[in-house]
């Protein structure tokens, strides 16, 4: 597993980020919940789907039947995977298209020690935005993903190792053709779990930090104050950027 030089200049690995929707998961979080409502209350899911973002909608329907449980298939071999990465002093985020809240309270449930990627009330983290937000918060090459069937190539290029789960081979040839680096894991065993409704909605929209514009914000700032930082280490002041602009 590829590494980075750590405070202490021990090798620590790349963050880790799974993504939620087809590689934990089988299927997407939002599209369990959007299922099981439609099959137990039709009447509230179509009350609430017009108009609406998928993540929202998910999380509207969480909150207003608690009592539901979703029907979800867990690929179990990913805990220990996860459990090794942590060990190694390596940081995990879990990705995916429901709100950020909901993640986090689906990983507490799961016993999963990460941190949390994904949409906020501003902003739905689709693929598209998963693409660019990743390559910004950890630079080209700067983190391995483990993707499902359904992850861009786009986010597999952007990563330095990408681990699909259940993947194409004609997906890994044409990553392999642009300089991807891919691993096609073979298909696991999917582990039925029943998630309660409450469990996953008790964060909520209000829970977790900052929005994506805001982590994309400070991502980009730190890289420009670290090209203006100067060897010694030290920040450089106003007087000493705008005497090096004039020379």
């Amino acid at each position: 597993m590829f590494g980075i030089r750590g405070p202490m200049g021990r090798r620590v690995p790349l963050p880790l980020v799974v993504d939620v929707d087809g590689a934990l998961l089988q299927r997407g979080l939002c599209h369990s919940i959007l299922r099981t409502t439609l099959r137990r209350a039709p009447w509230m899911t179509r009350r609430h789907w017009h108009g609406r973002r998928t993540d929202l909608t998910a999380i509207t329907l969480a909150e207003a039947l608690p009592n539901l449980e979703v029907p979800v298939s867990l690929n179990r071999d990913l805990l220990s995977q996860i459990a090794v990465h942590h060990r190694l002093g390596g940081i995990t985020y879990l990705m995916g298209q429901a709100q950020a809240g909901m993640l986090a309270a689906l990983g507490d449930f799961l016993g999963i020690e990460a941190q949390v990627l994904g949409s906020d009330a501003d902003m739905p983290l689709d693929r598209i935005r998963q693409a660019h937000l990743l390559p910004t918060l950890f630079g080209s090459k700067g983190f391995i993903l483990i993707g499902g069937r359904r992850s861009g190539e786009a986010l597999c290029l952007a990563a330095r190792e990408c681990w699909l789960v259940d993947g194409t081979p004609g997906m890994k040839r044409r990553l392999r053709t642009h300089g991807g680096r891919m691993t096609v894991l073979p298909p696991p065993l999917w582990l039925p779990l029943r998630v309660p409704m409450a469990r996953i909605c008790g964060i909520g929209m209000a829970g977790g930090g900052p929005s994506l514009g805001q982590l994309a914000s400070r991502a980009v700032w730190m890289r420009e104050t670290e090209k203006t930082r100067p060897a010694g280490g030290a920040p450089e002041t106003q007087k000493q950027a705008d005497a090096r602009r004039r020379a």
